[in-house]
């Protein structure tokens, strides 16, 4: 296993014009235009379709999924009465959208068309996997005099204790957060907010089996947050709440972990050079997918976006999807490529 090291010594001021890495960018604040009743909405992550439109996962259920033109223009909303909270949006090589619900009461994810058609759902709808979550765990701990495990970036008690209250890998889903479909025909989720698994569907959407498990040391999980496959055929996830990116195989062997110098790991994405991490407290982090080394970093903790998901074109442009960064405020950024 190959330890990638990150670092909290990175460029800390922020302007509109910045680098990562080799590369500089442009920050683009009104690229996305909302109409009145969406401003301010919290876009939760996004994807492009083969189709030129954007598709955004927002947590409002009367708009779930929101699709863009490629010049930031509102196009409509689809999803409604299928969602009570979309997490991800996946656009997969087929023409359909896969969306994971992370409700309280949820746990499932479903693929729909981009008219908003649904295709199929993965899980039982309100009947959560046996992983041992327990949203109001924090009610048990106070009743036994216990305290929450402490974290640098998250200062909810109610949080920590919900994920304290997980006790082995349950079954598909528990507020799963995502999903993918690989070039192969296989699905690939990332469960999530009550669970610590990976779990892989066949192309048929049958349950083949899962990895993962409680904790902090490698392998193990605390929030699988997003989930990707890059070129070289390998699977990286964002342990978000263990601060950090794991790389695995396909069938799950634990290749590389990050160690130190990252934030909470919100959002992942890839190109054929790099992987891009969106940190929810802090800035980005780029990883060589060759030589699995940090290549840049940039902004720490509060100086940036709150970033939640993150997404690219085939331009280079990045698309950043905030944890309500300001009031009021457009939660769908766009770094121009210059």
């Amino acid at each position: 296993m190959k330890e990638i090291v990150c670092s909290f010594d990175r460029p800390h001021s922020f302007s509109e014009l910045f680098q990562l890495g080799s590369m500089s960018f442009q920050v683009d604040v009104e690229w996305a235009k909302w109409p009145d009743e969406f401003m301010g909405i919290h876009v939760m992550n996004t994807c492009w379709g083969d189709d030129g439109f954007l598709y955004a996962a927002t947590d409002r259920s009367e708009a779930p999924i929101v699709v863009m033109d490629g010049k930031g223009q509102f196009v409509r909303a689809i999803g409604q009465g299928l969602f009570q909270k979309a997490h991800s949006v996946f656009c997969t090589a087929k023409d359909t959208l896969i969306v994971a619900d992370a409700g309280k009461n949820s746990h499932f994810i479903r693929e729909i068309t981009p008219q908003g058609q649904l295709v199929r759902t993965f899980g039982t709808p309100g009947v959560p996997g046996n992983s041992g979550y327990e949203f109001d765990y924090f009610i048990t701990m106070e009743a036994e005099n216990r305290q929450p495990t402490q974290h640098p970036w998250c200062t909810d008690p109610k949080a920590m204790a919900r994920l304290d209250s997980i006790q082995k890998r349950g079954g598909p889903f528990c507020r799963p957060c995502a999903m993918l479909l690989s070039d192969d025909g296989m699905y690939y989720a990332a469960d999530g907010y009550g669970n610590c698994a990976v779990h892989r569907f066949d192309s048929n959407g049958n349950y083949l089996d899962s990895w993962g498990s409680p904790g902090t040391e490698p392998g193990a999980f605390r929030i699988v947050h997003a989930i990707l496959i890059d070129r070289f055929d390998r699977v990286w996830v964002a342990d978000r709440e263990n601060c950090r990116v794991q790389l695995f195989t396909r069938t799950g062997d634990l290749l590389a972990v990050t160690k130190v110098g990252m934030s909470r790991a919100g959002g992942i994405w890839a190109d054929a050079k790099f992987l891009y991490v969106g940190e929810l407290d802090g800035g980005l982090t780029l990883i060589d997918l060759e030589r699995l080394e940090v290549v840049g970093q940039t902004a720490g903790a509060g100086q940036f976006f709150r970033i939640h998901g993150i997404t690219g074109d085939s331009a280079g442009n990045l698309y950043l999807s905030t944890n309500k960064w300001g009031p009021n405020q457009n939660n769908l950024i766009r770094l121009v490529r210059v």
